[in-house]
């Protein structure tokens, strides 16, 4: 079966870092270690960051 074509691949990686962004942004990073739902839904999009 082919892989999906590059150019989506790269589509959903940005689309993960901008949701990284939206989700942290004016966090400290001590507010980013104490919550961890936002902690959790960053680790989910550098999962699929990483396996695409």
């Amino acid at each position: 079966m082919p892989s999906r074509d590059w150019r989506l691949r790269l589509q959903d990686i940005l689309e993960s870092i901008r949701e990284i962004e939206q989700r942290t942004k004016g966090m400290t990073f001590e507010e980013f270690a104490k919550n961890q739902t936002t902690i959790k839904a960053v680790l989910y999009d550098f999962i699929i960051i990483v396996k695409l």
